[in-house]
């Protein structure tokens, strides 16, 4: 991809233009192109979730980028709605008997993001998702949505 935006710059495209045609950041075409800092902050490369470019980000969203670009994250929330869907073919409803579609979520049930298969997607709706990411604490239970509350304990909850 460093190549590649060198290479269209060479050939006088602006940085709004390259970073149109290979789906990326300004900010990422900028410091492939000058290797400069963006505004003096250390910038990391991280790979795309979606599809597997490197991108540039500063510190302080290292953590929480995701995808190198608007197209990459769309795409990602359309296929979110795909499986949504599909657990939706399987069942319309949330174990406590919540059918309303505006309130119901597609649940991992391993807890795997990735793992779209539907045999690892419930239905839930808010308040029954909420309960399968519960942490105990010495006050009490907590939501926690990196955690997941052990399958047997969700009866009595």
């Amino acid at each position: 991809m460093k190549e590649q935006n060198l290479a269209l710059r060479k050939a006088g495209n602006t940085y709004s233009q390259i970073a149109a045609i290979v789906h990326c950041s300004k900010t990422t075409v900028r410091f492939h192109v000058t290797g400069l800092r963006c505004r003096k902050e250390n910038l990391f490369e991280k790979e795309c979730q979606k599809c597997g470019n490197t991108f540039a980000v500063p510190k302080r969203r290292k953590d929480k980028a995701k995808f190198c670009s608007i197209v990459c994250t769309r795409s990602n929330k359309d296929e979110i709605k795909r499986y949504r869907d599909a657990v939706f073919q399987k069942t319309n409803k949330c174990g406590c008997g919540e059918d309303k579609r505006y309130l119901l979520l597609a649940h991992h049930i391993n807890g795997n993001h990735n793992d779209n298969n539907s045999d690892n997607l419930e239905l839930t709706c808010f308040n029954c998702h909420a309960k399968r990411h519960l942490r105990q604490t010495e006050t009490g239970w907590v939501v926690d949505y990196s955690a997941l509350t052990p399958r047997h304990l969700l009866s009595t909850l």
